[in-house]
């Protein structure tokens, strides 16, 4: 799920690199949909951010220690 989630963002990015192009050009437009761009997948990253501290917290509630155990638990 975190690694899905991740690739859309990357997927995402890499399809507004053309747009970036334009806009290092001096296309107004382009630029505008570059920011856009950008603000989604700030929103999206955010989620995937969310989404991997949770799998860290149920990773640790499930965990059990044993003696060689370096977390500090």
């Amino acid at each position: 799920m975190l690694v899905e989630k991740l690739s859309q963002v990357v997927s995402q990015l890499n399809e507004v690199v053309s747009d970036a192009e334009k806009a290092d050009r001096g296309n107004k437009a382009a630029a505008r949909r570059v920011r856009v761009a950008l603000q989604d997948a700030k929103k999206a990253l955010q989620e995937v951010r969310v989404v991997s501290m949770s799998v860290g917290k149920e990773a640790l509630e499930s965990h059990t220690c044993t003696p060689d155990c370096n977390h500090g638990g």
